[in-house]
C-alpha cells in the first residue's frame, strides 16, 4: 500500500518538475544575449510557430 502511494506521489512530482522545466525553457528561448556571435541554436521543439 505504501509503495503504491509513494509511486503516485513521485510520478506527480516528476511530472511537475518536467512541466516547470518546459515552462522555463519556453520563456527563456527568446531572450537576447549581448554576445551575438555565441548565440546557441534554438531547438526546433521550442521555436514559436508564428
Amino acid at each position: 500500500m505504501l509503495a503504491t502511494i509513494n509511486e503516485k506521489v513521485s510520478t506527480k512530482l516528476l511530472g511537475l518538475v518536467g512541466l516547470i522545466g518546459i515552462a522555463v525553457a519556453s520563456l527563456s528561448v527568446q531572450t537576447a544575449c549581448i554576445w551575438f556571435f555565441n548565440q546557441p541554436k534554438v531547438p526546433v521543439k521550442l521555436r514559436k510557430n508564428d
